[in-house]
């Protein structure tokens, strides 16, 4: 069994997690039992001790009362992705965060990994790619260039002016550089088909499209970026998880999920 479990794929290992959580002729494991720490070492590409990484998701859970409410088999499942990225939740570093949502269908909240565009800068380093982003506002010195991937941009000290367009950039370990620049129509086109977003707005919530919009424009220039980069392991991996939310029969989205907490920078 043991030998099965090391060579089974992270998918299987997600599967095999949650049809131990949800066993209903024994009590769920918790975020910091032995077993649920093996599953997220064992999903753990670098080996890491997957101690400080439960910690943290435990304080995110005393942090955020509706996260704490949230399924054990999705909590765990957040916990083994992050783990698979080697990603640290919230804090300081921002690398992703587990956000809440409440599934209609299984009248349940579940929990859901999403990457910040620090997550993003530290796979994508990694994988011998410096990534960076930034806005261009009107009162800024710029210039760029998609074809040849030059990025220029000198930002104004003072009275900045309108935001007009979020970039990235990426340079190989060869010089080769790419970039992207999204301007406030293509920005705004993503915020507004976010389903977080568009729940948060229509119900009032707090929302870090309204609260964090330049470094939410920072995040989608960069993962706009990332859909022309080589698509190494990590990059491929990182792409799946961010946003996902899983039912428990893994079948990816639940377009029943409704009332989106949040969903972070």
């Amino acid at each position: 069994m043991a030998r099965q479990k090391a060579n089974a794929s992270l998918t299987e290992q997600m599967d095999m997690a949650k049809s131990q959580a949800l066993t209903t002729d024994a009590r769920p494991p918790s975020l910091g039992s032995k077993s649920t720490k093996g599953w997220i070492q064992r999903a753990s590409k670098a080996g890491r001790d997957p101690d400080k990484l439960v910690t943290r998701l435990i304080m995110e859970t005393r942090k955020n009362e509706t996260l704490g409410k949230c399924s054990m088999p999705s909590l765990i499942q957040c916990a083994m992705e992050a783990a698979s990225l080697d990603l640290s939740f919230g804090g300081a570093m921002g690398q992703c965060f587990p956000i809440p949502f409440w599934d209609a269908k299984a009248k349940t909240y579940k929990a859901q990994l999403l990457v910040g565009y620090k997550g993003y800068i530290t796979v994508a380093y990694r994988e011998g790619i410096v990534i960076r982003a930034g806005v261009f506002y009107e009162n800024d010195e710029y210039d760029y260039d998609e074809g040849t991937g030059h990025i220029k941009h000198k930002p104004a000290l003072v009275e900045r002016g309108a935001m007009l367009a979020s970039w990235a950039q990426a340079e190989f370990d060869d010089g080769r550089k790419k970039c992207k620049v999204m301007n406030m129509e293509d920005i705004c086109s993503v915020r507004d088909n976010s389903q977080g977003y568009r729940r948060a707005n229509d119900k009032g919530y707090s929302h870090p499209w309204v609260d964090h919009f330049p470094a939410m424009a920072q995040k989608s220039a960069i993962r706009n970026l990332f859909k022309t980069l080589p698509q190494g392991s990590n990059l491929e991996a990182l792409a799946v998880s961010d946003g996902i939310v899983h039912d428990d029969e893994g079948a990816g989205f639940n377009p029943e999920i409704i009332d989106v907490q949040a969903e972070q920078t």
